[in-house]
């Protein structure tokens, strides 16, 4: 039996993962979580099974360890491989057709294989988290569901030694896994009530109940290529920092401006008119009406829904410069808690993962192997989102504590 072929029976074996879920009216079902890191431990879940504890570690080199616990080189590449579907295969032929170097090609496989392996971190720091804090399973409930399992294998005329050989795999880690996948489902059934949702819904009407903002901006655009600086050359810290004081200047522009306009020296209309890069800048800055997910950007709507009627954001750093942000006008939603429900539940299935992967990182020691220096700086540079991916930077825990 090939590999995929013992995966593809491990992964019809394995009737219990259950490791990203949301409440429906009739309990938690398999719906995935629709965020890049967890989306990314998913697809790898089953792979981690068959490699997280392989027989010889020449075999399968470890790239790194959460609390000792390994995870592999050839999981990051089997992760990649089954991640990405139709675009690996599209990448792949453009790099047959010329059309794509393999200078890049290798760039991008790095850059993917980084995120895999940040995901693959946070879920041990959550898994180690929801452990130390007691918020998991017992050992009793872990044997049980072990039992049931067996028996299920039975059924398939497969034994649970089997299995194991098969998976490269022995009980123990196959009962971390149960341990996983039933402490963070009774972690959710904990936290996730009606009572909370009502909490989280009062907390942050703004982002669940519908409201609109009628907002005007200034735009001061940066220009975030680096110069003449190629192929890795020693002028690339130069324009690093070329690029730093682009927005650093950008940043004191704006908050020039802003002083001026909260001062009464100067309109926001007319500043807009003037200085802001922006498309609407001759209209004022005028952008409309926005609500909260679209059709701006997610940094610029996390700003714009903290203002009142006639209030000026801060300086705002997006991917086109800095902004300004001026709330003109709100039109108060009228959803109820109940009619976002799916949504309250979403943001807190990712508000929980968050706290369980942070307080993981207060406690844990990770180690990277020496030979994933360059994925490690990727990692390093993706530090925050291991935790807080698509979460948003502003989070309250205080409804689902």
């Amino acid at each position: 039996m090939n590999e995929y072929a013992q995966l593809k029976r491990l992964s019809d074996a394995l009737v219990t993962v259950r490791c990203f879920c949301t409440k429906s009216t009739v309990g938690w079902s398999t719906t995935a979580v629709d965020t890049t890191v967890l989306l990314a431990v998913i697809l790898v879940t089953a792979t981690y099974l068959a490699l997280a504890h392989a027989a010889a570690a020449e075999d399968y080199p470890i790239v790194a360890t959460v609390d000792g616990q390994p995870i592999f080189r050839s999981q990051l590449n089997r992760a990649w491989e089954r991640s990405g579907g139709l675009q690996r295969e599209k990448l792949r032929r453009d790099v047959a057709d010329g059309e794509v170097s393999a200078e890049e090609y290798a760039r991008r496989r790095e850059v993917d294989q980084a995120r895999i392996l940040s995901a693959l971190v946070a879920r041990e720091l959550a898994l180690s988290a929801l452990t130390r804090n007691g918020w998991g399973v017992s050992q009793e409930t872990v044997e049980l569901e072990l039992s049931r399992f067996e028996k299920r294998l039975g059924e398939k005329e497969m034994t649970i030694e089997e299995f194991c050989q098969q998976a490269k795999m022995d009980l123990g880690a196959l009962r971390r896994e149960i341990a996983w996948q039933l402490g963070w489902n009774s972690y959710l059934s904990a936290k996730i009530t009606d009572e909370n949702l009502q909490k989280l819904f009062a907390a942050r009407p703004r982002d669940f109940d519908g409201t609109r903002m009628n907002v005007s901006q200034i735009l001061i655009a940066v220009d975030s290529s680096d110069g003449d600086s190629k192929d890795g050359d020693s002028k690339d810290g130069d324009s690093n920092d070329m690029v730093q004081q682009r927005w650093a200047a950008a940043r004191k522009k704006c908050e020039q401006l802003r002083a001026d306009i909260v001062s009464d020296r100067l309109e926001f209309a007319e500043a807009a008119r003037r200085f802001s890069s922006g498309g609407s800048s001759q209209d004022g800055g005028r952008i409309g009406w926005i609500e909260r997910k679209r059709p701006m950007p997610a940094v610029f709507n996390d700003a714009a829904f903290k203002l009142q009627q006639g209030e000026i954001s801060e300086p705002v750093r997006g991917a086109l410069g800095m902004h300004l942000i001026k709330c003109l006008e709100v039109a108060p939603g009228r959803r109820t808690w109940r009619e976002a429900q799916g949504e309250l539940e979403q943001w807190a299935i990712r508000r929980l993962w968050q706290r369980l992967v942070e307080l993981g990182e207060q406690s844990c020691e990770i180690h990277y192997a020496d030979d994933v220096d360059r994925t490690l700086m990727i990692i390093r540079g993706q530090k925050q989102s291991m935790a807080t991916s698509e979460v948003g930077p502003t989070v309250i825990a205080e409804p689902l504590d």
